[in-house]
């Protein structure tokens, strides 16, 4: 007698390859030497004046297969952070002043880091787009983040990715309300644009 022969149905097979091809989300760690957190504000509505946080860090959950195809986007998550006492304009007595109580309090209790978690990730052509939470002098508002996914690397044994994004914000939606009026006109813009320039790696050790 013939034994029946399990039947595989066409979709069950179809569901199996796509989480096979689309089910590898790898943890990469933010390579602090080789990534930049920075920032962009006018002066006195002529000028910009920019900074950046020496300290920076974080994670990045990607998977590269999926992203190329366009595919479970939301798997992939960004938790990036800032130390706010690490802040520099290139100027000691503005840096001092914009670690104080009139901006970040930088050594208050939770003021210590900028942080930014990701909620939702989609793409459209080569733009990616990054929508999460911002937390920054203890208020956390969503903003989205947008720009481009650069590409893998391998250096050695460590696979590399890398990213810029790019947003603008309100800082007076974060509290940061300071200012100071000259002939006029105010001294420090409220809109700041935050850029952030990754590269990640898959394992923690010895940066190169």
């Amino acid at each position: 007698m013939l034994k029946r022969q399990p039947i595989v149905s066409v979709g069950c097979a179809l569901a199996f390859f796509s989480l096979a091809a689309f089910g590898k989300v790898e943890p990469f760690a933010v390579d602090a030497a080789h990534s930049s957190a920075r920032f962009e504000v006018q002066h006195l509505v002529i000028t910009t004046v920019d900074g950046r946080f020496g300290e920076i860090g974080g994670d990045v959950a990607f998977d590269t297969d999926a992203f190329a195809a366009g595919k479970d986007l939301n798997q992939m998550k960004f938790n990036l952070w800032a130390n706010t006492g690490s802040i520099d304009t290139g100027n000691e007595k503005r840096d001092a002043h914009l670690k104080g109580e009139d901006f970040f309090s930088a050594t208050k209790k939770g003021n210590d880091k900028i942080t930014f978690v990701s909620k939702t990730l989609s793409k459209k052509g080569s733009t990616l787009t990054v929508t999460g939470d911002l937390t920054m002098n203890g208020v956390t508002k969503p903003v989205t983040f947008k720009g481009n996914y650069k590409g893998t690397a391998s250096l050695g044994p460590k696979k590399k990715i890398g990213f810029g994004l790019e947003t603008e914000i309100k800082r007076a939606d974060w509290g940061i309300t300071w200012n100071n009026i000259v002939e006029k006109v105010p001294a420090i813009g409220d809109t700041v644009k935050i850029v952030f320039n990754i590269e990640a790696q898959k394992d923690s050790g010895t940066k190169t």
